[in-house]
């Protein structure tokens, strides 16, 4: 905590309607589907970007007929864009957009950007999968495999794996900022004091250079997508703990770190604290779905429902939710 603490009247018609009021009423579906555009092109932007892994990636998309008239991507891929307006989720529809690039990129991205890819979309174990299917014979790792490869153990609760392949990047490229980031993220998940106290040092030492580049506003933004931005979903939550953080820079950063369930864990306990139960526990419930791997989360749902139905005087309250939840604990 103390990293952080020391940086820091119309005539009607004849519906009853008055004109301004049918007029107002036109525009609204009219504006609301312009804005809904608006998001859906940069979305589609944004998880190029995330597809790759670098958020100074530029692509257009816009189409141009023979008269001169462009169309934006949500004009161009009008089924996509439907299908994208009915998910709330950013990151289920990050997930579409992702699936997206899949189909329509002639070329495969990097080894580390796919297992990069799976990760951030909540499938490690297709990151697993591709890991061992083609880079299971490679003997020298590049710096980013390595660290995309500590971040998809992470995402499976596999701490010892991800620190096994994460010291082995340090070795070899300790000077690089992305290796330093992920080493003292995971040095700081150790129960070891000493460990801990050096991650904080090492992790130190690249905030302060990114805050000297000046292309931040402020500690908050250095954990957002951008160009060198410090992706560490471990500090990003320290960061949140430690300035006592609203709850709408939780949300932020939640969307950001969707894919750590840490994170999404500890955003449920701030929840739960700030008087937000339900909503703390559609966190949990939606946490332990996508990862049931994580125990804590699972056990933590199950006693969370029970507690609420005690609250509810509803014995039933998400009977199917708690079934599914006390077969994968086998209680």
């Amino acid at each position: 905590m103390g990293l952080f603490r020391s940086l820091f009247g119309n005539k009607k018609n004849k519906s009853g309607q008055t004109a301004a009021t049918k007029s107002h009423q036109e525009q609204e579906p009219i504006e609301a589907l312009m804005e809904s555009g608006k998001k859906f092109d940069h979305e589609i932007i944004e998880a190029f970007q995330r597809y790759y892994s670098d958020p100074t990636l530029s692509v257009s998309i816009e189409i141009k007929d023979d008269k001169g008239n462009i169309y934006p991507p949500h004009m161009v891929y009008e089924e996509l864009f439907a299908e994208w307006a009915g998910i709330r989720s950013k990151w289920d529809r990050m997930s579409l957009l992702y699936k997206f690039w899949d189909e329509s990129q002639p070329q495969r991205p990097e080894h580390w950007q796919v297992l990069e890819r799976y990760t951030k979309d909540r499938y490690p174990k297709i990151a697993l999968r591709y890991l061992e299917e083609f880079l299971k014979d490679k003997e020298n790792f590049e710096a980013k495999e390595l660290v995309a490869i500590s971040k998809m153990y992470r995402s499976m609760i596999q701490n010892g794996m991800a620190r096994k392949y994460i010291e082995e990047a340090y070795r070899r490229f300790p000077d690089e900022d992305p290796v330093q980031v992920e080493y003292a993220t995971v040095l700081h998940l150790s129960e070891n004091h000493n460990e801990r106290e050096n991650s904080h040092k090492i992790f130190q030492k690249v905030l302060e250079k990114k805050l000297s580049k000046e292309d931040t506003e402020s500690l908050f933004g250095c954990f957002l997508f951008s160009e060198d931005y410090i992706d560490s979903s471990v500090f990003a939550l320290s960061y949140l703990i430690a300035a006592e953080a609203a709850p709408d820079q939780w949300d932020v950063l939640a969307e950001e770190y969707y894919y750590c369930p840490l994170f999404r864990y500890e955003h449920a306990v701030k929840l739960s604290k700030s008087g937000e139960p339900l909503r703390a526990l559609a966190k949990l419930t939606s946490l332990s779905q996508e990862f049931p791997w994580f125990e804590k989360a699972v056990e933590t749902t199950i006693s969370n429902i029970h507690s609420m139905r005690i609250q509810m005087n509803s014995p039933e309250f998400m009977e199917k939710e708690l079934r599914e939840f006390q077969s994968q604990t086998n209680g």
